[in-house]
């Protein structure tokens, strides 16, 4: 050994002596009598001891020096991350631009950011969503439906009675944040929007559904309010890929709400909006018949009304048919009507109504029964000019319109 003891060192090891034989053995004599070499193993506690005494023990500035020189090379660090971090440095110049991209299953699902689907429940956005993710897939883009309301039956027998085959089913990967398979971390959209982003990012998934929007929101403010629409779509940022929201509304909203849960937030955040009704033309019960069952199916036909797109004109409203038969498949159709005159859709209005209306009232029902927009100025030429349809009071104060 190089370091030799003081004779403080040695009476605190209660060490006697030591004789060094070079390359062969170091003996100490400790005051008990007996001796260790301390390069045979029974002597390795005694090194042990030895070595301890020798190497010098740090005080407490030695310990707050070494504390702080650290804490300075962690500080530096960060500052050589911090210092290739930015704010940005693009113009307006440098944008992306031109006409707005297809829609990944026209007219109804836009590829830049959430598409949300709302309706009271019970009305069948749920078939609809189910209807959208197979054209997804058979569009070759692979799907994650996130089911933050646990209804796997639901999607399982929906997929199934559309007609989904098993290779289809396949590129369908669906997610349960609180079901039992679900043994990661769980909580809101955006507390385990990382684990969805890396599990999307395994599987190629393209497209995103969540079923639904209050479901996956963890605040208290779930009805569309500030803090719980931030929450939903910082989530959304993370997952990184364009989806459709499935979102309630309450019974009391009327027909066709200008926005889910009458939240501007919920509407502003989304890239585009459909509201979703059943039309009364559209509920069809079949009657039993041996011979032809086949071709008597239950009818149901939705109404597609968009209430915000960002890219591209607002669509027409759109009807969405959904055919169930004894055997128990079910078929789609889609139709776009062909799009009615101002003087059809103030026919209709009057017809339905079944009594003579103001100018006024046909105004105020044409915005909240077809989304159509007139003054009352557009709407008095309109009856004027196809007075063979409309046939004015002008006995009541004020003036009533009808139908011939």
């Amino acid at each position: 050994m190089s370091d030799t003891p003081t004779n403080g060192q040695r009476d605190r090891l209660g060490i006697k002596g030591m004789t060094h034989e070079p390359g062969s053995h170091l003996w100490v004599s400790l005051h008990d009598g007996s001796r260790i070499d301390v390069y045979d193993t029974q002597g390795m506690d005694g090194l042990a001891r030895l070595r301890e005494t020798l190497t010098p023990q740090p005080t407490a500035m030695d310990i707050a020096v070494a504390q702080e020189e650290r804490r300075l090379a962690r500080a530096a660090d960060q500052a050589a991350i911090e210092s290739q971090l930015t704010v940005g440095s693009r113009t307006l110049l440098d944008l992306p631009y031109g006409p707005p991209p297809d829609q990944l299953v026209p007219p109804f699902l836009t590829p830049e950011g959430a598409t949300v689907l709302y309706a009271p429940g019970g009305t069948g956005k749920g078939w609809v969503s189910v209807h959208f993710a197979l054209e997804l897939v058979r569009k070759g883009i692979r799907v994650m439906v996130l089911d933050f309301e646990h209804h796997e039956s639901e999607w399982g027998n929906r997929a199934r009675m559309l007609g989904a085959t098993d290779d289809e089913l396949a590129m369908v990967a669906y997610r349960a944040p609180f079901g039992d398979d679900w043994t990661q971390r769980k909580g809101a959209l955006d507390e385990i929007a990382d684990l969805l982003r890396a599990d999307c990012d395994d599987l190629g998934i393209g497209y995103v559904v969540i079923d639904s929007y209050t479901a996956a929101t963890s605040t208290g403010d779930t009805m569309g309010g500030a803090a719980g629409a931030q929450e939903f779509y910082a989530g959304l940022r993370v997952i990184g890929r364009p989806s459709l929201v499935i979102a309630h509304v309450a019974g009391a909203s009327g027909r066709f709400p200008d926005k889910p849960f009458g939240s501007v937030h919920v509407h502003n955040f989304a890239r585009e909006t459909w509201a979703v009704e059943k039309t009364d033309e559209g509920q069809v019960e079949p009657v039993f018949d041996p011979e032809t069952w086949r071709l008597q199916p239950n009818v149901m036909t939705l109404e597609l009304r968009n209430k915000k797109r960002n890219g591209g004109p607002q669509p027409r409203p759109q009807f969405v048919s959904f055919s169930f038969y004894f055997d128990g498949h079910v078929e789609v159709g889609v139709v776009q009507p062909k799009p009615k005159s101002q003087a059809d859709l103030i026919h209709d209005l009057l017809e339905q109504a079944g009594r003579p209306m103001t100018v006024e009232a046909i105004v105020k029902a044409l915005k909240s029964e077809t989304d159509t927009k007139l003054v009352a100025g557009s709407v008095r030429k309109i009856l004027a000019r196809n007075l063979d349809r409309f046939m004015k009071d002008e006995t009541s104060l004020p003036s009533t319109w009808t139908t011939r």
